[in-house]
């Protein structure tokens, strides 16, 4: 069992915590992730009871959204309102994440009869880290290492634009974006980075918050792949959360990466629909 120690968003939640439980913490953590595209000064949010979105600025509506709402039924409209405003205002596509917690209950059927369409669905998956094998398989030639200096993360950032096959302005904007974020300013939020016989090909993230450890930003790029190297990021990944006393790991699959997390141990744990 954990030690009862706190972080942003909570204590640390137990391995044996209840899904409802499980699924708050996940939010919470998810939340978070995207409060830290605040670090940039280009970003806006907001974040209160109510509403919390944020745009940064991005041409992808993954990186502009309304990410929570807590609504009584009758403020749904200037919501939607709002959504329309800040499309405009910065001229970014943004979209609207429904999930678990959001309210009111049948938000996504009002959001459909305000002209939003159901876009996607999106499906978090957490492990109890107790169960993830502590050593990945070796990978000739790879390191892992965590990003501690401006040098490192440009070298991570780098390697993430390849990895994600991030390019035009959407490349140049997410470059611009993680550089101008730092590397954390005093969040619990950590990089890793691998290098295939020195050369940086691999990454990913971890967010210590909310009671548990998200998992986050785990590429690897073209050239280096089906190698296991995004398997040993991941492990690194889930090491680090460990090894600092949590217990309980989320991520969002891609659909390439969901039979790696399944073979880990990853669960779906709830259903989330984005609208646009």
């Amino acid at each position: 069992m954990n030690d009862g120690k706190t972080e942003p968003g909570g204590r640390v939640l137990p391995a044996d915590a209840p899904p409802e439980e499980a699924i708050a913490a996940v939010e919470r953590n998810w939340r978070a992730s995207v409060r830290a595209f605040g670090l940039a000064p280009s970003t806006v949010v907001r974040d209160d009871d109510e509403l919390f979105w944020y745009v940064t600025g991005l041409p992808d509506a993954t990186f502009n959204s309304i990410m929570y709402a807590n609504l009584l039924p009758e403020r749904v409209d200037a919501a939607v309102d709002e959504l329309f405003r800040l499309r405009t205002t910065y001229d970014v596509p943004m979209g609207w994440l429904v999930g678990p917690s959001s309210r009111p209950a049948d938000l996504g059927a009002r959001l459909e009869a305000h002209g939003l369409v159901h876009r996607g669905t999106l499906t978090p998956m957490t492990v109890a880290l107790a169960v993830v094998r502590t050593e990945a398989q070796p990978v000739a030639g790879l390191t892992v290492e965590r990003v501690e200096d401006a040098a490192g993360l440009e070298e991570w950032i780098a390697a993430e634009g390849r990895g994600f096959q991030s390019t035009g302005a959407l490349g140049r904007g997410l470059a611009a974006l993680r550089r101008s974020m730092g590397i954390g300013h005093g969040l619990p939020l950590h990089h890793l980075l691998g290098r295939l016989d020195g050369r940086p090909v691999a990454t990913a993230s971890v967010l210590l918050d909310g009671g548990i450890a998200g998992v986050y930003d785990v590429s690897t790029v073209p050239g280096a792949r089906r190698r296991g190297i995004g398997t040993a990021l991941t492990v690194a990944a889930l090491q680090l959360g460990r090894a600092d006393g949590y217990e309980i790991a989320f991520l969002q699959p891609s659909a390439m990466g969901r039979r790696l997390y399944e073979r880990l141990g990853f669960r779906e744990c709830c259903v989330c629909r984005v609208y646009g």
